[in-house]
Protein backbone atom coordinates (compact mmCIF):
# COMPACT_ATOMS: atom_id res chain seq x y z
CA UNK A 1 0.00 0.00 0.00
CA UNK A 2 2.71 2.39 0.52
CA UNK A 3 3.87 1.75 -3.07
CA UNK A 4 0.37 3.27 -4.61
CA UNK A 5 1.29 7.00 -4.43
CA UNK A 6 4.91 7.02 -5.74
CA UNK A 7 3.43 4.20 -8.50
CA UNK A 8 0.36 6.18 -9.57
CA UNK A 9 3.04 9.63 -9.77
CA UNK A 10 5.08 7.93 -12.24
CA UNK A 11 1.95 6.58 -14.09
CA UNK A 12 0.77 10.80 -13.98
CA UNK A 13 3.88 11.98 -15.64
CA UNK A 14 4.64 9.80 -18.22
CA UNK A 15 0.84 9.59 -19.51
CA UNK A 16 1.03 13.34 -18.95
CA UNK A 17 1.73 16.26 -21.81
CA UNK A 18 4.78 18.57 -21.26
CA UNK A 19 2.43 20.97 -20.21
CA UNK A 20 1.14 18.64 -17.12
CA UNK A 21 4.42 17.90 -16.46
CA UNK A 22 5.53 21.93 -16.03
CA UNK A 23 2.08 22.06 -13.98
CA UNK A 24 3.29 19.70 -11.64
CA UNK A 25 6.33 21.80 -11.11
CA UNK A 26 4.29 24.67 -10.20
CA UNK A 27 2.64 22.85 -7.83
CA UNK A 28 5.36 21.50 -6.30
CA UNK A 29 7.04 24.97 -5.81
CA UNK A 30 4.01 26.32 -4.26
CA UNK A 31 3.38 23.28 -2.17
CA UNK A 32 7.03 24.58 -0.71
CA UNK A 33 6.87 28.00 -0.43
CA UNK A 34 3.21 27.49 1.05
CA UNK A 35 4.80 24.86 3.71
CA UNK A 36 7.49 27.42 4.49
CA UNK A 37 4.71 30.05 5.79
CA UNK A 38 2.70 27.24 7.59
CA UNK A 39 5.86 26.66 9.22
CA UNK A 40 6.77 30.47 10.14
CA UNK A 41 3.13 30.44 11.88
CA UNK A 42 3.61 27.38 13.80
CA UNK A 43 6.93 28.84 15.09
CA UNK A 44 5.30 31.71 16.16
CA UNK A 45 2.37 30.47 18.38
CA UNK A 46 4.66 27.88 19.83
CA UNK A 47 4.34 24.21 20.87
CA UNK A 48 0.64 24.73 21.30
CA UNK A 49 0.04 26.13 18.19
CA UNK A 50 -3.44 25.07 16.16
CA UNK A 51 -1.68 25.01 12.91
CA UNK A 52 0.83 21.76 13.75
CA UNK A 53 -1.88 18.97 12.00
CA UNK A 54 -0.19 16.10 13.50
CA UNK A 55 -0.12 15.38 17.25
CA UNK A 56 3.46 13.78 17.64
CA UNK A 57 5.38 16.15 15.69
CA UNK A 58 8.19 18.53 16.42
CA UNK A 59 6.11 21.25 18.21
CA UNK A 60 8.45 24.57 18.79
CA UNK A 61 9.76 23.89 15.70
CA UNK A 62 9.13 24.62 11.86
CA UNK A 63 7.49 21.17 10.20
CA UNK A 64 4.79 22.75 7.69
CA UNK A 65 2.43 19.98 6.27
CA UNK A 66 4.85 17.43 7.67
CA UNK A 67 5.30 16.05 11.33
CA UNK A 68 9.11 15.78 10.87
CA UNK A 69 11.38 19.03 10.42
CA UNK A 70 13.80 16.66 8.47
CA UNK A 71 11.26 15.97 6.06
CA UNK A 72 10.14 19.21 5.13
CA UNK A 73 14.24 20.59 4.65
CA UNK A 74 13.65 17.46 1.98
CA UNK A 75 11.38 18.81 0.01
CA UNK A 76 12.89 22.23 0.19
CA UNK A 77 16.02 20.79 -0.80
CA UNK A 78 14.44 18.86 -4.15
CA UNK A 79 12.28 21.98 -4.93
CA UNK A 80 15.47 24.43 -5.75
CA UNK A 81 16.55 22.60 -8.66
CA UNK A 82 13.15 23.13 -10.45
CA UNK A 83 13.14 26.52 -9.05
CA UNK A 84 16.53 26.60 -11.58
CA UNK A 85 14.36 25.12 -14.29
CA UNK A 86 12.19 27.44 -14.41
CA UNK A 87 14.54 30.44 -14.52
CA UNK A 88 16.10 29.05 -17.99
CA UNK A 89 14.62 31.52 -20.94
CA UNK A 90 12.25 30.43 -23.76
CA UNK A 91 14.59 30.99 -26.06
CA UNK A 92 18.22 30.78 -26.12
CA UNK A 93 19.92 34.22 -26.94
CA UNK A 94 15.94 36.03 -26.73
CA UNK A 95 15.54 39.61 -27.40
CA UNK A 96 13.13 40.12 -24.79
CA UNK A 97 15.66 41.32 -22.02
CA UNK A 98 12.63 42.87 -19.83
CA UNK A 99 10.64 39.43 -19.85
CA UNK A 100 14.10 37.57 -19.11
CA UNK A 101 14.85 39.78 -16.47
CA UNK A 102 11.22 39.72 -14.74
CA UNK A 103 11.78 35.87 -14.59
CA UNK A 104 15.18 35.75 -13.15
CA UNK A 105 14.16 38.24 -10.27
CA UNK A 106 10.73 35.87 -9.22
CA UNK A 107 12.66 33.00 -9.26
CA UNK A 108 15.51 34.03 -7.26
CA UNK A 109 13.39 35.59 -5.26
CA UNK A 110 11.76 32.26 -4.98
CA UNK A 111 15.08 30.44 -4.56
CA UNK A 112 16.12 32.71 -1.82
CA UNK A 113 12.92 32.07 0.09
CA UNK A 114 13.51 28.16 -0.26
CA UNK A 115 16.79 28.44 1.20
CA UNK A 116 15.57 30.55 4.11
CA UNK A 117 13.10 28.25 5.20
CA UNK A 118 15.51 25.47 4.87
CA UNK A 119 17.72 27.75 7.32
CA UNK A 120 14.91 28.38 10.11
CA UNK A 121 13.67 24.84 9.49
CA UNK A 122 16.32 23.80 11.83
CA UNK A 123 17.69 20.68 10.29
CA UNK A 124 21.13 19.71 10.43
CA UNK A 125 20.83 17.41 7.07
CA UNK A 126 19.19 19.87 5.07
CA UNK A 127 21.98 22.88 6.59
CA UNK A 128 24.54 20.79 5.12
CA UNK A 129 22.84 19.46 2.11
CA UNK A 130 21.57 23.09 1.23
CA UNK A 131 24.70 24.59 -0.52
CA UNK A 132 25.17 21.52 -2.63
CA UNK A 133 21.62 21.77 -3.66
CA UNK A 134 21.52 25.69 -4.37
CA UNK A 135 25.03 24.85 -6.50
CA UNK A 136 22.84 22.29 -8.74
CA UNK A 137 19.60 24.68 -9.11
CA UNK A 138 22.88 27.22 -10.56
CA UNK A 139 23.85 24.54 -12.38
CA UNK A 140 20.29 23.43 -14.17
CA UNK A 141 20.03 27.05 -15.08
CA UNK A 142 23.34 27.87 -16.52
CA UNK A 143 22.87 24.35 -18.40
CA UNK A 144 19.64 25.51 -19.80
CA UNK A 145 20.28 28.88 -20.57
CA UNK A 146 23.79 28.41 -22.24
CA UNK A 147 23.94 25.00 -23.10
CA UNK A 148 27.14 24.01 -21.31
CA UNK A 149 28.31 24.31 -17.83
CA UNK A 150 31.76 26.45 -17.07
CA UNK A 151 34.19 23.23 -16.09
CA UNK A 152 34.88 26.06 -12.56
CA UNK A 153 31.58 25.59 -11.66
CA UNK A 154 31.61 21.62 -12.14
CA UNK A 155 34.45 21.26 -9.95
CA UNK A 156 33.54 23.80 -7.34
CA UNK A 157 29.95 22.42 -6.90
CA UNK A 158 31.60 18.71 -6.94
CA UNK A 159 33.81 19.52 -3.93
CA UNK A 160 31.63 21.20 -2.33
CA UNK A 161 28.30 18.30 -2.54
CA UNK A 162 31.22 15.78 -1.43
CA UNK A 163 32.08 17.61 1.74
CA UNK A 164 29.34 18.82 2.83
CA UNK A 165 27.84 14.61 2.20
CA UNK A 166 30.81 13.59 4.18
CA UNK A 167 30.04 16.06 7.02
CA UNK A 168 26.56 14.87 7.48
CA UNK A 169 27.71 11.44 7.98
CA UNK A 170 30.50 11.57 10.20
CA UNK A 171 29.96 15.01 11.81
CA UNK A 172 27.42 15.07 14.69
CA UNK A 173 27.07 17.99 16.24
CA UNK A 174 27.69 17.70 20.59
CA UNK A 175 27.74 21.25 21.40
CA UNK A 176 25.93 21.07 24.47
CA UNK A 177 21.92 20.76 23.58
CA UNK A 178 22.68 21.95 19.80
CA UNK A 179 22.42 18.60 18.20
CA UNK A 180 18.74 18.07 19.58
CA UNK A 181 17.71 21.38 18.56
CA UNK A 182 18.75 21.04 14.84
CA UNK A 183 18.20 16.57 14.29
CA UNK A 184 15.23 16.38 16.09
CA UNK A 185 17.23 13.76 17.91
CA UNK A 186 20.54 13.28 19.97
CA UNK A 187 23.16 12.58 17.59
CA UNK A 188 24.64 10.03 20.33
CA UNK A 189 21.21 7.89 19.58
CA UNK A 190 21.47 8.30 16.22
CA UNK A 191 24.46 6.90 15.11
CA UNK A 192 23.45 4.31 18.08
CA UNK A 193 20.19 3.24 16.05
CA UNK A 194 22.62 3.24 12.85
CA UNK A 195 25.00 0.55 14.44
CA UNK A 196 22.08 -1.26 16.04
CA UNK A 197 20.34 -1.78 13.26
CA UNK A 198 23.65 -2.84 10.92
CA UNK A 199 24.35 -5.48 13.50
CA UNK A 200 20.56 -6.74 13.49
CA UNK A 201 20.74 -6.88 9.42
CA UNK A 202 23.87 -8.94 9.29
CA UNK A 203 22.16 -11.61 11.82
CA UNK A 204 19.16 -11.61 9.20
CA UNK A 205 21.24 -12.11 6.04
CA UNK A 206 20.33 -13.15 3.75
CA UNK A 207 16.95 -12.46 3.11
CA UNK A 208 16.10 -10.14 5.85
CA UNK A 209 13.78 -9.73 8.68
CA UNK A 210 10.56 -8.96 5.90
CA UNK A 211 9.38 -5.02 4.85
CA UNK A 212 8.19 -2.79 7.91
CA UNK A 213 9.63 -5.27 10.77
CA UNK A 214 11.85 -2.56 12.03
CA UNK A 215 9.69 -1.74 14.72
CA UNK A 216 9.35 -5.31 15.59
CA UNK A 217 13.18 -6.10 15.89
CA UNK A 218 14.85 -3.22 16.85
CA UNK A 219 13.65 -3.63 20.86
CA UNK A 220 15.55 -6.70 20.64
CA UNK A 221 18.61 -5.58 19.81
CA UNK A 222 18.74 -2.44 21.70
CA UNK A 223 21.17 -1.83 24.98
CA UNK A 224 18.47 -1.06 27.74
CA UNK A 225 21.08 1.16 29.48
CA UNK A 226 21.73 3.43 26.51
CA UNK A 227 18.12 2.97 25.54
CA UNK A 228 16.14 6.69 25.74
CA UNK A 229 12.46 7.72 25.46
CA UNK A 230 12.87 8.38 21.77
CA UNK A 231 10.62 6.33 20.37
CA UNK A 232 12.66 4.65 17.21
CA UNK A 233 9.89 3.85 14.09
CA UNK A 234 12.91 4.11 11.78
CA UNK A 235 16.69 3.63 11.57
CA UNK A 236 17.87 7.14 10.73
CA UNK A 237 19.89 5.72 7.64
CA UNK A 238 17.61 4.48 4.82
CA UNK A 239 20.40 1.77 3.31
CA UNK A 240 20.81 -0.15 6.65
CA UNK A 241 16.60 -0.17 6.98
CA UNK A 242 16.68 -1.69 3.58
CA UNK A 243 19.45 -4.17 4.68
CA UNK A 244 17.72 -5.45 7.50
CA UNK A 245 14.28 -5.62 6.28
CA UNK A 246 15.25 -6.67 2.85
CA UNK A 247 18.54 -8.91 3.05
CA UNK A 248 20.90 -8.68 0.18
CA UNK A 249 17.90 -8.77 -2.52
CA UNK A 250 16.86 -5.22 -1.14
CA UNK A 251 20.48 -3.62 -1.28
CA UNK A 252 21.29 -5.47 -4.75
CA UNK A 253 18.00 -3.68 -6.02
CA UNK A 254 19.13 -0.55 -4.34
CA UNK A 255 22.53 -0.82 -5.76
CA UNK A 256 21.17 -1.20 -9.37
CA UNK A 257 18.85 1.87 -8.44
CA UNK A 258 22.00 4.01 -7.39
CA UNK A 259 23.90 2.61 -10.81
CA UNK A 260 20.92 3.56 -13.16
CA UNK A 261 20.98 7.27 -11.52
CA UNK A 262 24.53 7.52 -12.10
CA UNK A 263 23.89 6.36 -15.76
CA UNK A 264 21.02 8.77 -16.23
CA UNK A 265 23.02 11.59 -14.86
CA UNK A 266 26.06 11.31 -17.21
CA UNK A 267 23.43 11.32 -19.92
CA UNK A 268 22.15 13.49 -19.23
CA UNK A 269 24.25 16.22 -18.05
CA UNK A 270 27.57 14.99 -20.45
CA UNK A 271 26.57 14.35 -23.53
CA UNK A 272 23.61 16.84 -23.70
CA UNK A 273 20.89 15.48 -24.03
CA UNK A 274 17.32 15.27 -22.71
CA UNK A 275 15.00 18.07 -21.28
CA UNK A 276 16.03 20.71 -17.95
CA UNK A 277 13.20 19.44 -16.26
CA UNK A 278 14.61 15.93 -16.42
CA UNK A 279 18.06 17.07 -15.31
CA UNK A 280 16.08 18.63 -12.44
CA UNK A 281 14.26 15.71 -11.43
CA UNK A 282 17.90 14.17 -11.66
CA UNK A 283 19.19 16.77 -9.36
CA UNK A 284 16.07 15.82 -6.73
CA UNK A 285 16.80 12.14 -6.71
CA UNK A 286 20.52 12.67 -5.90
CA UNK A 287 19.21 14.60 -2.67
CA UNK A 288 16.97 11.82 -1.97
CA UNK A 289 20.02 9.46 -2.20
CA UNK A 290 22.16 12.21 0.01
CA UNK A 291 19.76 12.32 2.67
CA UNK A 292 18.61 9.08 3.18
CA UNK A 293 22.10 8.42 4.27
CA UNK A 294 21.38 10.38 7.77
CA UNK A 295 17.46 9.79 7.45
CA UNK A 296 14.33 8.25 6.08
CA UNK A 297 12.86 10.87 3.78
CA UNK A 298 10.83 8.59 1.20
CA UNK A 299 9.92 6.09 4.35
CA UNK A 300 6.69 9.44 4.20
CA UNK A 301 3.89 9.15 1.49
CA UNK A 302 4.53 12.76 0.63
CA UNK A 303 7.90 12.52 0.18
CA UNK A 304 7.34 9.00 -1.43
CA UNK A 305 5.74 11.13 -4.10
CA UNK A 306 7.92 14.00 -4.76
CA UNK A 307 11.02 11.54 -5.06
CA UNK A 308 9.03 9.59 -7.77
CA UNK A 309 8.10 12.44 -9.14
CA UNK A 310 11.26 13.98 -10.01
CA UNK A 311 12.44 10.20 -10.99
CA UNK A 312 9.75 9.98 -13.91
CA UNK A 313 10.85 13.59 -15.04
CA UNK A 314 14.36 11.87 -14.96
CA UNK A 315 13.74 8.89 -17.46
CA UNK A 316 10.30 9.62 -19.25
CA UNK A 317 10.04 10.08 -22.97
CA UNK A 318 10.33 13.91 -24.06
CA UNK A 319 6.44 15.00 -24.91
CA UNK A 320 6.00 16.55 -28.67
CA UNK A 321 3.75 19.23 -26.12
CA UNK A 322 7.22 20.17 -24.26
CA UNK A 323 6.95 24.15 -24.15
CA UNK A 324 9.82 25.50 -26.00
CA UNK A 325 11.99 26.39 -23.75
CA UNK A 326 11.93 22.97 -22.42
CA UNK A 327 13.79 21.22 -25.15
CA UNK A 328 17.52 20.51 -26.15
CA UNK A 329 16.95 18.41 -29.22
CA UNK A 330 15.19 19.07 -32.86
CA UNK A 331 12.12 17.42 -33.10
CA UNK A 332 9.73 17.41 -35.66
CA UNK A 333 6.21 15.73 -35.90
CA UNK A 334 4.81 14.96 -39.33
CA UNK A 335 0.90 16.17 -39.94
CA UNK A 336 -0.35 16.31 -43.23
CA UNK A 337 1.44 18.79 -45.09
CA UNK A 338 2.79 20.78 -41.80
CA UNK A 339 5.85 19.97 -39.62
CA UNK A 340 5.99 21.32 -36.09
CA UNK A 341 9.15 22.17 -35.18
CA UNK A 342 10.24 22.60 -31.77
CA UNK A 343 14.04 23.91 -30.73
CA UNK A 344 16.28 25.63 -28.89
CA UNK A 345 19.52 25.05 -30.88
CA UNK A 346 20.28 26.63 -34.17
Amino acid sequence: MALVPPVAMLLLIYASSGYGRLYCVYVLVVGAVVSIFLGIFQKMQGPDSAYYIYEVTNRGGVVGFFANRNHLATLLLVTLPFVGALAVSPKRGSKHDHAKVGRLMITGCVALLIALGVVIVSSAAGWLLLPPAFFAAVAVFVRGEHGAIPRTLLQVGAVVGLVCCIAAVVAPIKVNDLGDKLSGIDPHMRNLSIRTTAAAALDYLPFGSGGGTFRLIYPLYEDANKASNEYMNHAHDEYVEIALEHGLPGVALLGAAIMFWFAQARRLWRRGEGEVLARAGCIGVGILLAHSLVDYPSRTAAMAAVGAFAAALMVAPESLEMPVWQSTRRRRRHGGARTIEIALAD
